[in-house]
């Protein structure tokens, strides 16, 4: 996407997660990752750090929870970042699966201000 359409999406996005929670995220995910590293001053601008995912199941693919849950735990390390789109069923079916498995390694879960902090504090 070009400066300006990334802008306005940015822009916009913001406008309706605060509406919609009465808070301002201070994180961006790319969509798909598709964001070029010199638009990193585009989220800035916006009080934005940009947040990208170590882990990466394909669960938007939907190859069944137990392929979801197998790629997640086969991957995950200590501080990985896990990327899971809770709009597919099998992936909402894998999360106890994944759970249980990092448990049994002794693995906790954070949210990400708590492991990564704030954005250009």
């Amino acid at each position: 996407m070009s400066d300006a359409a990334v802008d306005n999406q940015i822009i916009r996005t913001q406008e309706a997660i605060a509406r919609a929670t009465g808070v301002t995220p201070v994180w961006f995910r790319p969509p798909y990752g598709a964001f070029r590293r010199d638009q990193g001053p585009l989220a800035s601008k916006h009080g934005l750090g940009v947040a990208y995912w170590s882990v990466d199941p394909k669960d938007w693919a939907q190859p069944g929870s137990s392929v979801i849950a197998q790629r997640v735990l086969a991957a995950s390390q200590p501080g990985s970042i896990i990327l899971l789109h809770d709009l597919h069923p099998q992936t909402a079916e894998a999360v106890p699966a994944i759970f249980d498995g990092l448990i049994s390694r002794a693995y906790a879960t954070a949210p990400f201000h708590s492991f990564v902090g704030s954005p250009y504090a």
